[in-house]
């Protein structure tokens, strides 16, 4: 039996997948092996079209989610969620298809949300959470793309951290975190500014919101049902 090869494509590749993907697979005993692969916007496409005739599975990280389904479109067919949305970070090409896992952190994280949401970054991400979110929350995106970054820092519950900030650099998206936010959702993994800004405030890293999208990523990749709780015991050794 040939050893089933998965692999992320991200900008700025980080370790995050290759720990939880190696540690479960040898967990459950699967001759599979998950490596992260660097990948910028002038050379995705040629990534892609290399990878997919020797990639069991592709986990697609930010900025390639939207990009992935023009890439793929005459190659592999894609879930309802993954066009609904118009994003796609987990593709099978033992299945030909492609899927939006991301929704489920989403969905998951946004239960622990007030009314009043200010989403900061409009990407991909922060595309997809102002869809599920619009219709039962009050919310307001902040972008540059929008021209009104520079009103970000106005009074709101609850903000979403959907930007580079955190991720690709370690500098917060907020000069200071607006007056009555109970709750920031920051889908950054690694220790950053915005978590030191949020002293006395709750605080979900995006640990958690990889959980839920890892879960059901692992689940179209294999088949298995992770538990929450399985995934929280093997964080500890990460984290």
């Amino acid at each position: 039996m040939i050893m089933k090869k998965y692999y992320s494509v991200s900008i700025k590749p980080g370790n995050t997948g290759t720990y939880f993907y190696n540690s479960f697979f040898k967990k459950y005993n699967i001759d599979a092996e998950y490596s992260a692969l660097q990948s910028d916007v002038s050379n995705f496409t040629q990534l892609i079209d290399y990878y997919k005739y020797i990639a069991n599975g592709m986990s697609i990280s930010m900025p390639f989610k939207t990009k992935v389904l023009e890439v793929l479109k005459s190659t592999i067919s894609f879930d309802e969620l993954a066009l609904q949305y118009n994003s796609c970070n987990t593709v099978v090409f033992d299945k030909n298809t492609g899927y939006n896992a991301d929704l489920f952190g989403v969905i998951e994280l946004s239960k622990q949300l007030p009314n009043q949401v200010s989403i900061l970054g409009f990407g991909s991400m922060g595309k997809m959470f102002y869809k599920y979110l619009h219709k039962s929350h009050n919310v307001i995106v902040y972008s540059r793309s929008l021209n009104n970054w520079h009103l970000r820092h106005s009074d709101t519950e609850s903000i979403i951290n959907c930007t580079i900030y955190g991720t690709l650099c370690l500098e917060s998206p907020l000069d200071y975190i607006p007056k009555n936010t109970k709750t920031i959702i920051d889908l950054a993994i690694k220790k950053n500014k915005l978590q030191s800004q949020a002293e006395g405030i709750e605080y979900i890293d995006g640990l958690e919101f990889y959980k839920y999208q890892f879960i059901k990523q692992f689940y179209y990749y294999t088949n298995i049902v992770i538990s929450n709780l399985e995934f929280d015991e093997m964080a500890k050794a990460y984290v």
